[in-house]
């Protein structure tokens, strides 16, 4: 994304680290400044040598992730025409602060149809829903299972009574259509 003094650019694989480093730092005898993915009993490590074999390296995250995360807001911003996150400190307070928010849609069926799109995020939620990173035996979830599974495991929908008040005073009122 340029700029006036320099340019925002965010070149990186999805992995924490790419097995392009892992290469570089094992030729030199060194281990990662943090963990970087797991051994064969599936403790964390940060030897590239044992990452690379196991090929079980960690996702994205600590400087990959603040990365990520500054170049979405700068285009959410840029395409919206609104505020980026450093520019909503001091403004108007209340639901979303001003922030710029970008909503993305894509149509399955202009890209590979709608059965290969299913196919690959069941694949994919499956292999999350199988792997267990540590002693804890917690799931791993992906995004929107928490929902997911709240939506298709209760009957009742639960709403706070000030929220509910609220939506009747405003639907008494006229307020609401």
């Amino acid at each position: 994304m340029p700029g006036g003094h320099a340019p925002l650019v965010l070149d990186m694989a999805m992995s924490q680290f790419s097995y392009g480093r892992l290469g570089v730092l094992k030729e030199r005898g060194e281990q990662l400044p943090v963990d970087g993915g797991f051994d064969d009993s599936g403790q964390l490590t940060r030897d590239p040598e044992v990452i690379q074999a196991t090929r079980r390296i960690l996702p994205t995250g600590y400087w990959k992730g603040s990365g990520l995360a500054i170049l979405l807001d700068a285009m959410a911003a840029l395409l919206s025409q609104g505020r980026a996150t450093h520019a909503i400190d001091g403004v108007e307070r209340g639901s979303g602060g001003g922030s710029s928010q970008v909503f993305m849609v894509f149509d399955p069926d202009q890209l590979g149809g709608i059965d290969a799109c299913r196919a690959m995020v069941d694949d994919m939620t499956a292999h999350l829903s199988q792997a267990t990173p540590d002693e804890s035996g917690r799931a791993v979830r992906w995004p929107g299972a928490a929902t997911f599974h709240r939506r298709h495991n209760t009957t009742d929908v639960v709403v706070n009574p000030d929220i509910w008040m609220e939506v009747q005073r405003l639907a008494s009122d006229g307020t609401l259509p």
